[in-house]
């Protein structure tokens, strides 16, 4: 059952991992500036490749975060859902959820691309497979309809070689 103790936990949860994932794009664009720093100045062809490392390490950390922001702002909905449910629709709490929410939808991209806008700049394999995925429901922002469109496109080419491939979730858990 939700509570107004669980929601200011969640809304914190979530405006701790939007300053998480600000400092992580901060950190990324000050390595990348330092090491087109280091390349311009012709550095040490080892220092500049442990520079490359240490950015692309930043780089790995920003998907990471963003994906347990999605998760966070998830459970936060849904705990808002629940109290709104229960006649609890307003309060301190409840405004600041509410307004979290708003700033967090703002950081991810809508899926209200039009399907042809999306589809014309990928390859024809990729658009069929998202356009499929699109069809059963799937956000054409999400990072799972797009997993799943290049797993179709590795399967369409392993099927050219005589193998077939199922791709998507499966049926019998």
């Amino acid at each position: 059952m939700a509570t107004l103790r669980s929601l200011k936990i969640k809304t914190s949860t979530c405006k701790r991992l939007v300053k998480e994932l600000h400092s992580y794009e901060k950190e990324v664009e000050s390595e990348a500036a330092k090491t087109a720093k280091m390349k311009e100045n012709g550095a040490d062809p080892y220092d500049l490749k442990q520079q490359e490392n240490v950015l692309g390490e930043s780089r790995m950390m920003i998907p990471d975060c963003r994906k347990r922001l999605e998760s966070s702002l998830a459970d936060l909905k849904a705990t808002l859902a629940e109290l709104e449910e229960l006649n609890q629709k307003e309060g301190a709490e409840i405004e600041d959820a509410r307004t979290t929410i708003s700033q967090v939808e703002k950081l991810f991209p809508t899926s209200s691309t039009s399907e042809s806008e999306v589809l014309k700049s990928i390859p024809w394999t990729a658009s069929a497979s998202l356009l499929v995925l699109f069809k059963l429901g799937y956000p054409l922002g999400s990072e799972t309809a797009f997993g799943m469109a290049i797993m179709a496109c590795i399967g369409a080419v392993v099927v050219g070689f005589g193998a077939s491939v199922v791709v998507g979730p499966r049926k019998d858990l």
